[in-house]
């Protein structure tokens, strides 16, 4: 689990690979005194018994090892934090770019060793070949990465490589759209593209819910992982669990944060949140507004058969529902209430709750 404090990135490691993580330095210390052991008694020409030579070995290697076992843990979350930059930056190349890239740095740097053997190591110092490494490993990693439409497009101009697919954006899940279950209908259709993120702060959020004494939300809770299980179970779809987390201590404000920083969409029904990303400047797919969206448009003057349910507010008024539960307000249909009638459609009302549509009879 991550977490943020003071604009820094925290970072929780599982257990068993911090242990993992603390034998391989460990190892890695005691092998590399024992290396500086030998040197240090034949630099230093020191006559030194063997039994003093093994027993200076183990008791470094001891030494050491014990205060890289008890001091590891910050290396060992700083180089996981390093790996995690790296990661996060190669997610906006793809897997040709940083070829070509590695390819571009490994040019860089023969170029240096052949100025070395042209010129002789010993002619030039020190500091100007690293200069000239970073310089040329650098001008040949950005020449790769930038480069590489040309060298797999048959020699294509950079204005003439062919446009490519965009990459497909991570989408994150918020709780409302869980347990609202569509998204797996949606995931199943093929309608999500790229993987869908599960927060281990949604996830709670929703074993909270769970937990909670009102059968009905406890319902919606155990309904939510319901449906996160079988989204892991859709082959059309990946779903990560994603572990970070964040000092805001509200829900909303965390969900927006990572998905501003994993540059992803999210997937909410929350009307308010929905406001508060476009705000934001980021991407949200509401499957409410999806929903409205792909209604058939009944126009004006159409004619269809509806079967009337219930009176309307309005005296003489009946009330009867399409298949995809758009409301329609029948004029005069009080008396046909509980039959099919063939109702004209008259007018139609976009409302914050949804489409109202008023015919006659």
């Amino acid at each position: 689990m991550n977490m943020k404090r003071g604009g820094k990135e925290k970072i929780n490691i599982a257990p068993l690979a911090l242990w993992i993580g603390r034998l391989v330095l460990v190892t890695a210390v005691v092998v590399l005194w024992i290396w500086l052991a030998d040197l240090i008694i034949g630099w230093a020409d020191l006559n030194l018994k063997p039994w003093i030579v093994i027993v200076a070995k183990i008791s470094g290697g001891l030494l050491f090892g014990v205060i890289v076992l008890l001091t590891s843990r910050p290396i060992i979350v700083s180089i996981v934090g390093l790996y995690r930059l790296i990661e996060k930056a190669l997610t906006h190349y793809s897997g040709k770019q940083i070829l070509m890239g590695l390819t571009g740095l490994l040019i860089g740097l023969s170029i240096v060793l052949l100025i070395n053997l042209i010129f002789g190591p010993n002619n030039i110092p020190l500091p100007i070949t690293i200069i000239l490494s970073v310089i040329l490993g650098f001008i040949g990693l950005m020449l790769g990465t930038r480069r590489m439409s040309e060298v797999f497009g048959g020699g294509e101009k950079a204005g003439d490589a062919k446009p490519t697919a965009p990459v497909d954006r991570p989408c994150v899940l918020d709780s409302s759209a869980i347990i609202d279950g569509r998204i797996t209908d949606l995931a199943k259709a093929g309608f999500i593209d790229g993987a869908l993120v599960v927060p281990a702060f949604i996830l709670a959020e929703l074993r909270h819910i769970t937990d909670n004494p009102d059968p009905l939300k406890r319902n919606r809770g155990k309904r939510g992982l319901d449906v996160i299980e079988a989204l892991k179970q859709e082959k059309s779809v990946t779903v990560v669990m994603d572990e970070t987390d964040y000092d805001e201590g509200d829900v909303d404000a965390k969900l927006l944060r990572l998905a501003k920083d994993m540059n992803a969409k999210i997937v909410t029904n929350d009307y308010n949140l929905n406001k508060i990303a476009a705000l934001r400047e980021l991407r949200v797919l509401n499957i409410n507004e999806l929903a409205n969206a792909i209604k058939p448009v009944v126009l004006p003057g159409e004619a269809l058969t509806l079967k009337l349910v219930k009176e309307g507010k309005e005296q003489g008024q009946a009330v009867g529902y399409l298949a995809d539960g758009t409301m329609i307000v029948v004029e005069n249909g009080g008396k046909d209430i509980g039959r099919e009638v063939a109702v004209t459609i008259t007018t139609s009302l976009q409302t914050a709750a949804g489409r109202i549509i008023f015919g006659r009879i």
